[in-house]
């Protein structure tokens, strides 16, 4: 949790911006990242609308 509020007060660079990828802010902070590949089905959250329809899905909210 510490690693995600520090995150949060990062300002956004402009390759961020650009490019739309918020993984692009640990990186130029020299934060290390780690990706994997997975057969699981993910579900994007991108908007609070979004939010919303997995609240609703997992939670009946």
């Amino acid at each position: 949790m510490d690693t995600l509020r520090a995150l949060t007060q990062l300002p956004v660079s402009i390759l961020e911006e650009a490019e739309a990828l918020e993984q692009l802010r640990w990186i130029e902070n020299g934060y290390a990242i780690q990706t994997a590949v997975t057969t699981h089905e993910t579900v994007a959250v991108d908007t609070k609308e979004d939010l919303n329809k997995i609240l609703k899905l997992f939670f009946n909210k």
